[in-house]
């Protein structure tokens, strides 16, 4: 069965309706039937190919909510079941770092739209290790951005750096432009630590997503229709959303 999808076929070019043929289901694999699906900032630099990296057909999205709608054989979500997706699709779940319950940091990480259809379609397939299942209390477009987003929030860096405790530790998870220029007699006398993290691991997500639906959190979003992607997509472009924009079904 085709899946149908929107994808750019060249850099900085609008999306188009676009049909492809999924790979088979393996074992740990699920199908999703994608009902919600954010738009990040990161999905315009794929389109654009800002970080060279990207490979056209491109299909982006990485903020998918949906329904189980198949599973592979030794799959552990059930068809019905409400899940969504962040940034990873895959992992070798064997390095260090996945044994660690790091798997954000396996050098042989999948993402799930780079070189992989995104989320930006009526479905999409991968490992079912990597699609969580979401509290009933989340609301599906709001819950959508938490799942990259809501985990790698951004922060005034520079306020942090001065605010830090000795020992304490700024762990960066936006990408200030240009070049950045460190204190360090903060650094020095307290011994602070500056590090860096682009997304959340499984257990992150996992905590992240439980926070929320204990605390009642969710993002603040406007929705259009899967089919005025790119119109949505101008919107992003142009700083015009309060303050996410999620694709729906």
């Amino acid at each position: 069965m085709s899946f149908h999808a929107f994808a750019a076929l060249a850099a900085k070019q609008p999306l188009v309706s676009y049909q492809y043929e999924p790979p088979p289901l393996r074992p740990q694999d699920v199908e999703i039937e994608i009902s919600h699906s954010a738009i990040c900032h990161s999905d315009l630099h794929l389109i654009d190919n800002d970080w060279s990296s990207s490979v056209y057909p491109l299909v982006p999205g990485h903020e998918i909510v949906g329904t189980v709608a198949a599973v592979g054989s030794e799959c552990r979500l059930t068809p019905g079941q409400r899940v969504g997706v962040g940034w990873q699709r895959s992992a070798c779940l064997q390095c260090e770092f996945c044994r660690a319950g790091e798997e954000n940091l396996c050098p042989r990480q999948e993402a799930t739209c780079v070189g992989h259809m995104g989320g930006f379609a009526q479905r999409i397939r991968l490992d079912g290790r990597f699609a969580f299942a979401l509290p009933a209390s989340l609301d599906s477009a709001a819950a959508a951005p938490l799942l990259c987003g809501g985990v790698t929030v951004r922060m005034d860096w520079i306020t942090y750096l001065l605010t830090l405790k000795p020992n304490g530790i700024l762990c960066l998870v936006g990408a200030p432009p240009g070049v950045m220029q460190i204190l360090a007699g903060p650094l020095l006398t307290g011994q602070r630590v500056i590090c860096g993290s682009d997304i959340g691991s499984p257990r992150m997500i996992r905590e992240t997503l439980s926070f929320a639906a204990e605390h009642g959190i969710g993002a603040q979003v406007e929705t259009a229709p899967l089919e005025e992607v790119n119109a949505a997509i101008q919107r992003v472009r142009a700083n015009q959303v309060r303050y996410r924009m999620v694709l729906t079904r």
